[in-house]
């Protein structure tokens, strides 16, 4: 599935050696990325410890953490779980629940990346989840390079997504061939999220119009990659010409007449 080669290459180490903290809910994408994830640490002399949350936004959410409690001990791998308040974390600060879910994910995971001395936060999006990233971004209105979808790595908060060039069918394929199960979220069905509508509704349609959409998109990633790195040294020279100061960084006028106009309204 070239997910070690991938992760490696957007990384830019051999995170398999390392010790990586993997956000796991229990579905067909984290719990393949778990085991993965710990079959690669075998391999390479790496570590594998897993962070899960509970959202507390449906009944079988109990379910999901005994499943991956039972996963993790099956594995070997310590696990942390907890159990949070979305709904009311999302009441309390005027917020989605999309979004509070996300917020209360992220900060555990920071934590527990802390606690385990984690030099990696592995995260299952995938191929899919890519597309679907563009797609939301374009309705949003992002410019380029952003459009172009969530990042492989992010190395500020340690994120590495090492199946974000993987169809998710190979991972039902896998799990099914080692004969693991997962858990099913019913929410994925709800029209109440944005991500569901685009999923469910425009994704089938795009992908009907081009099979292969997904590879596309990823290359259009790569693409995307290459520009931000090129103008970022080109902001990177530039600024390099200006002054400090106590009011800030002054560019003379000389300097930023001379300048491209993509760089004046989309990087300084």
């Amino acid at each position: 599935m070239n997910i070690e080669k991938f992760g490696k290459q957007k990384s830019g180490k051999d995170f398999t050696a390392s010790t990586m903290l993997v956000g796991v809910s229990g579905g067909i994408d984290s719990t393949a990325l778990l085991i993965i994830a710990t079959l690669l640490a075998r391999k390479s002399g790496g570590r594998v410890f897993c962070a899960h949350v509970d959202h507390g936004l449906r009944d079988e959410s109990a379910g999901d953490g005994a499943f991956v409690k039972e996963l993790c001990e099956r594995l070997n791998v310590p696990v942390e779980c907890l159990k949070a308040d979305v709904k009311g974390y999302a009441e309390e600060h005027s917020i989605g629940l999309e979004e509070a879910g996300r917020i209360i994910r992220y900060d555990f995971f920071s934590s527990c990346l802390d606690k385990f001395g984690a030099d990696f936060l592995l995260l299952a999006h995938h191929l899919g989840d890519l597309a679907e990233d563009v797609v939301m971004r374009l309705i949003r209105g992002t410019g380029w390079p952003a459009l172009a979808g969530m990042d492989a790595y992010d190395p500020q908060r340690k994120l590495l997504r090492p199946l974000l060039s993987t169809d998710k069918r190979e991972l039902e394929t896998f799990l099914h061939a080692i004969n693991c199960p997962w858990r099913e979220d019913e929410s994925n069905t709800s029209e109440a999220y944005t991500r569901n509508r685009i999923r469910n509704n425009i994704m089938p349609l795009l992908n009907e119009e081009n099979p292969n959409l997904g590879a596309g998109l990823l290359r259009l990633k790569n693409q995307a990659e290459l520009d931000e790195d090129f103008w970022k040294d080109q902001v990177t020279e530039i600024l390099s010409l200006a002054e400090q100061n106590d009011n800030g960084i002054e560019l003379s006028c000389s300097i930023l007449n001379k300048m491209p106009s993509c760089i004046k309204t989309s990087y300084l």
